[in-house]
């Protein structure tokens, strides 16, 4: 008569765990590529049919985030001067300031009186 086997001979050890899942979450990555493709392609067609925008779906930009795409003109909005002198200006915007406005900063100038009404 055969032995049973023990519940060490049975039980899978950690490493054989971690293949198998490895192996699952492979199998897992390819059925959601060849999956996803056909419900996209669906997706897109409907919106396209029936002119659903993003606001209706629900998805909106998050407080204080900006779109990166132009305006619905296709066109980008135009920088508001906010600081002149002369032909120099400056929006007063994102990014490194102006040479002019640096060396009025050194020079020791308020630049507030440069700013454009």
């Amino acid at each position: 008569m055969a032995k049973a086997p023990t519940k060490e001979q049975t039980m899978p050890t950690l490493a054989d765990i971690r293949a198998q899942m490895e192996a699952l979450k492979q199998q897992e990555a390819e059925l959601l590529a060849k999956e996803r493709e056909p419900i996209i392609a669906q997706m897109k067609e409907n919106i396209s049919t029936y002119n659903i925008t993003a606001a209706e779906l629900g998805f909106t930009l998050k407080k204080g985030k900006k779109s990166s795409k132009p305006t619905p003109e296709g066109e980008e909005k135009e920088a508001v001067i906010k600081y002149r002198d002369g032909a120099n200006t400056w929006t007063g915007g994102r990014g490194r300031k102006p040479k002019w406005v640096t060396e009025k900063i050194a020079a020791g100038e308020d630049i507030e009186k440069y700013k454009v009404a």
